[in-house]
């Protein structure tokens, strides 16, 4: 596993270079691994939203999806397969 301890400000710029690529996430999409990443540092739907510049339905249908792949039935699960 691995820890991940960013700033506010420097978290999604240290993003790419802070997670390893993990085996797990090469069976998402594109989308959906952005979508995990900002799960993984804490990002709400919301704020996930609003930084990729979609709609919050469209970040649950995402989760969805990966909750699906990853065989996993919530965002602790997730936190705890990814972290």
């Amino acid at each position: 596993g691995f820890v991940i301890y960013l700033s506010h400000e420097s978290r999604l710029e240290n993003l790419n270079s802070t997670l390893p690529v993990h085996s797990l996430l090469s069976r998402l999409s594109p989308a959906e691994q952005e979508v995990a990443r900002r799960v993984v540092i804490g990002e709400s739907n919301g704020e996930i939203a609003s930084g990729l510049h979609k709609s919050v339905f469209t970040v649950k249908s995402h989760l969805t999806r990966i909750y699906e792949k990853l065989h996993v039935r919530g965002r602790s699960q997730l936190l705890v397969l990814l972290r």
